[in-house]
């Protein structure tokens, strides 16, 4: 589990949207667990309804999900170290050769 890391979000989200990777992001942020920053930032895009890509991460071939005729499976193992939990609801926003979900509000 994610340590509980303090991590400039303002900053975090400067750096994820130019462009910089994962590992440049945790070395100016001093954050030294990859799940703290993984959960800042998939927090910091639900914030502000946008998804950015971040190298290093989406990379990860435990990001990754495949669409068959059933449908997207995104594996529980995925999002672990994530803010969602079992019983969450999520609005789906299609756009191109994207998919964002939004966690509904509780």
């Amino acid at each position: 589990m994610a340590q509980n890391t303090q991590i400039d979000m303002k900053r975090l989200w400067e750096l994820a949207k130019s462009g910089k990777p994962a590992s440049e992001i945790m070395e100016e942020l001093d954050v030294r667990d990859m799940g703290a920053l993984k959960q800042a930032l998939q927090s910091i895009m639900q914030e502000k309804g946008e998804t950015v890509a971040v190298a290093g991460l989406a990379g990860d071939p435990g990001l990754r999900a495949l669409y068959t005729d059933k449908g997207i499976r995104i594996d529980p193992e995925m999002l672990e170290e994530s803010v969602f939990r079992p019983g969450d609801a999520f609005d789906v926003k299609v756009s191109g050769d994207k998919i964002t979900l939004v966690k509904n509000p509780e």
